[in-house]
Formats: structure tokens, C-alpha cells, sequence
């Protein structure tokens, strides 16, 4: 395919005017405006391009949280022993928050099904040097995790995957060392999976996600489950590549904020590949608007060679509105 050439002519300032694209954190308007634009992403993969892509809103509807997994909770918390019976609200009042904290407010388990919502943490009270393999391996936090999702009405289909079609499940753990060193052991693991819509990455200043983080003896240190209900609001279709490019030359564009551009400036961009993600453009499914209104919209991130005049070259991410506005 022979390259798409566009030469953006506008100010720099005009271009900044133009630009009512905002993703707060994560893209920030081009140093400038004018440079020559072209296409290298081969035509297979831009055959890739779905053809039509849903916006979605946060729903009115509260997530529906299982007594059982509640009450499982409970019991591996500090607040084992409370009967989750006590602390549920009435049938027809389901949106009522659940908070219990301890006396120091160093444990809490607060639960929010109008926002899809659970916050739990446990004070890590092991002192002593435990034996080898105290804290459940990275299988058997995912298992609690897949149960627990299970239980709460969270596909697996919603999780973000890797290329290969596998569950992206995030790991961590931290060693504790004392005696200078002389004795080491792994003092807790973690696992975390992240949200997808249609096997579309979901990106917000606070991503939706379920972690869980296991210490000693298989304590419950945290979990943190943020899974709001969303409704589809409107379905659009998705831009050509040249159409693309035309709202990158009407300043519908912005750099990834950890983008760095060559000193001399920016002669010439080149496009090489993309992926297709989901923006939350609000952090407050909180407020009850119109699900006429787009909270979640299709993007897509373009990799991108910056070059200078002079030759030299860097390399980022453009962000780029996917379908239209209704």
C-alpha cells in the first residue's frame, strides 16, 4: 500500500484552539501543528479495524453483590465473626453502602453497589519469619479472584487479554529481609486483572479492576473490586484510516503525556501500528446523568515516529476519537 501523505498546514495555536479532545493525564495537545503526516501501517493490519463500535454511560443500575462472596469476604477480614446478614439493606433498597472500620481506622471492608464497589484492607500483623511458601502461590490468588468474579457477575470475557488470547492477570510480590539480609522470605502476592469492553483494553484515571493481595497464611491484606454496571448508548461507525488523519489534521489529537519530541522540532509524523482501546472520560459514575451521554468512547492510539529536520527521530502515541460524535 503506498503511503497517505497529508501536510498539516494550520497554526499551531489554531490547531490548539480547535482541539476539544481532553484525556486528563494521559494525552496533552502537540508541541505544534505543522508537519508533514504519513501512513506506514501496513493494509493487513489496518484490515483489522472493526467496522462499527458501541459508546457506552454508567448505568443507574447498582451491581448486584452476592450475599455468599460478602459474606466469604467477611470472614477472611478483620471483621470475621459479623454476620453480612446484619450489615445487607432492605430488598428494595439494595444501593445502601456497607462500611465498617476498626477503632484505629486501620482496617476497613466498605462496600458501594451503586458504584460497583469494594474496598477491603487488613493490617499485616505478622512479625515472626514464617516458613517457606506461607503465602499462597500466584494460582491460588487467581482462583479466588476467578471465584469471586464469578460470584459477583463478572465474566472472564470482560478481562483484559493478552495477545494470545489469554487472561492478563498482573502479578506482584514483595520479600522482606532481615538480619541484613541473612533471612529473606516473600511477605505477600498480589494478582490483578484490569477491564474490557468486546476484548477492547478499558483506560481511565482509575482503571476498573479486581486485586486481591494475600500475605502470610493466606491473609486478606486488600481487595479492591471496581466494577461499575455500563450500558451501551449508541453504536457508530468506526473512521477509515484517511479519515483518521483528517481529524488528526483538524487538531482531534493529542500526544501521549510521556511523549518525548526531537529538540529540532517536528518535520515529519509517521504512524506504524495502532491499538483500539476504550477511554472513561469521568471518574464519577457516582453521578446519575442521562445514559444519552458518552462517559465511555472507542479510541484508538497510534505508535508514531516523530522526525526532525535534521534526521533525528523519537518515538510516542497519538490519541484519536475512533467513530464520530453522535
Amino acid at each position: 500500500m503506498k503511503p497517505v501523505v497529508f501536510f498539516l498546514m494550520l497554526s499551531g495555536a489554531l490547531c490548539h484552539a480547535q482541539t476539544r479532545l481532553e484525556m486528563p493525564m494521559q494525552g496533552e495537545p502537540l508541541p505544534q501543528a505543522a508537519f508533514e503526516l504519513v501512513n506506514k501501517i501496513p493494509a493487513s493490519k489496518l484490515a483489522c479495524l472493526p467496522k462499527e463500535l458501541p459508546s457506552f454511560a454508567w448505568s443507574k443500575r447498582p451491581r448486584d453483590f452476592s450475599d455468599a462472596a460478602l459474606q466469604k469476604l467477611l470472614d477472611e477480614s478483620a471483621f470475621a465473626g459479623t454476620n453480612v446478614a446484619s450489615l445487607l439493606p432492605s430488598a428494595t433498597n439494595r444501593e445502601k453502602d456497607i462500611k465498617l472500620t476498626s477503632h484505629d481506622n486501620q482496617d476497613y471492608f466498605i462496600v458501594m453497589p451503586a458504584v460497583g464497589r469494594i474496598l477491603i484492607h487488613t493490617t499485616d500483623q505478622s512479625h515472626n519469619y514464617p516458613p517457606p511458601d506461607a503465602v499462597p502461590d500466584f494460582d491460588a490468588l487467581w482462583r479466588q479472584v476467578s471465584d469471586l468474579a464469578r460470584m459477583f457477575g463478572v465474566s472472564t470475557n470482560d478481562m483484559e487479554r493478552r495477545p494470545d488470547g489469554s487472561i492478563h492477570i498482573r502479578k506482584t510480590e514483595n520479600t522482606t529481609s532481615h538480619l541484613g539480609g541473612a533471612v529473606k522470605y516473600t511477605s505477600k502476592r498480589s494478582v490483578t486483572v484490569f477491564r474490557s469492553i468486546d476484548g477492547y483494553l478499558v483506560r481511565a484515571l482509575n482503571e476498573d479492576k479486581i486485586e486481591l493481595e494475600s500475605g502470610i497464611n493466606g491473609r486478606l491484606l486488600d481487595f479492591n473490586f471496581q466494577w461499575p454496571n455500563i450500558e451501551a448508548t449508541h453504536t457508530n461507525s468506526v473512521l477509515t484510516v484517511s479519515a483518521l488523519m483528517d481529524e488528526i489534521k483538524k487538531g482531534q489529537v493529542l500526544g501521549d503525556v510521556i511523549n518525548e519530541y526531537p529538540p529540532g522540532g517536528i518535520s515529519k509524523v509517521e504512524l506504524t501500528d495502532f491499538q483500539v482501546f476504550y477511554y472513561v472520560s469521568t471518574m464519577l459514575p457516582y453521578v446519575r446523568r442521562s445514559t444519552t451521554e458518552t462517559d465511555i468512547r472507542p479510541m484508538i492510539e497510534f505508535l508514531a515516529t516523530f522526525k526532525a529536520k535534521d534526521g533525528e527521530a523519537t518515538e510516542g502515541s497519538l490519541f484519536v476519537p475512533l467513530t464520530q460524535s453522535p
